[in-house]
């Protein structure tokens, strides 16, 4: 158990575990009859709420939540007698089995003298639950015997961190220029980028021909239809456009 919290915590920073002692807890938060007092829970003892059904509602923050419930199976191997001298039946397989369910995740099939043993605890594995009003309700319904729950623990997970903006690539594209390129009426011709530029970034708009470079910077708000206007020169050659792009 202690491993298991611990290991909860290391993956969830600054989480807290709340724990609830069920059999202690006002009538308000849990149904059920009760087993054991608050001294016993103050000196370490397990306490129960424990019925054929057992309904809890804690009123938490939104948000998700890892909860683990805790459980005890108080009978013992053997037949015992209480302090009034009345029979204590033994525990035994199948003699107590129940389902959990935390805001509508269930814990499946419960058997605590199967899963732990007599007058030994158990806590089951953590459910992760989803609270969008404010109430964490659990049930503990029995198919033979009574259903019983000693605590309940949670931690409030923390909201995954936003994702890393993403950092802008540069991409260079060529195309090829000639007498039969078409051009506007302002003397320009429309190039379609495969990437999406960077907003308000420059572009490198180079011209190259058999026998000589000329660049130039030019500084361009291309739309979203990846379009650019460039004057073309008076020759043959490639056109070759070099610019920031976060696709």
């Amino acid at each position: 158990m202690k491993i298991l919290l611990f290991s909860l915590l290391a993956t969830c920073a600054l989480a807290q575990i709340i724990s609830i002692d069920i059999g202690t807890a006002s009538e308000n938060v849990c149904s059920g009859s009760k087993w054991g007092s608050a001294q016993q829970a103050s000196m370490g003892a397990q306490t129960i709420r424990y019925g054929p059904t057992v309904n809890c509602d804690i009123q938490v923050p939104n948000g998700t939540y890892s909860v683990t419930l805790r459980f005890r199976e108080n009978r013992g191997a053997t037949p015992e007698v209480d302090w009034l001298g009345r029979p204590i039946a033994a525990a035994g397989p199948g003699l107590r089995v129940f389902a959990a369910t935390v805001n509508g995740v269930s814990t499946g099939s419960l058997d605590l003298f199967i899963l732990a043993g007599p007058q030994k605890p158990y806590s089951a594995p953590p459910l992760t639950v989803q609270v969008i009003d404010g109430h964490l309700r659990s049930s503990f319904v029995a198919s033979a015997g009574n259903a019983s729950v000693s605590g309940i623990d949670r931690i409030l997970i923390p909201p995954p961190p936003p994702p890393a903006t993403a950092l802008p690539k540069f991409v260079t594209e060529t195309f090829p220029i000639n007498s039969g390129t078409p051009v506007g009426d302002l003397g320009f011709i429309a190039l379609t980028l495969l990437k999406t530029p960077v907003p308000d970034s420059g572009m490198f708009i180079n011209f190259q021909s058999d026998n000589w470079w000329e660049s130039v910077l030019q500084f361009i708000k291309p739309d979203i239809s990846k379009t650019v206007n460039v004057i073309p020169p008076n020759f043959s050659g490639k056109l070759q456009i070099a610019y920031w792009s976060l696709d």
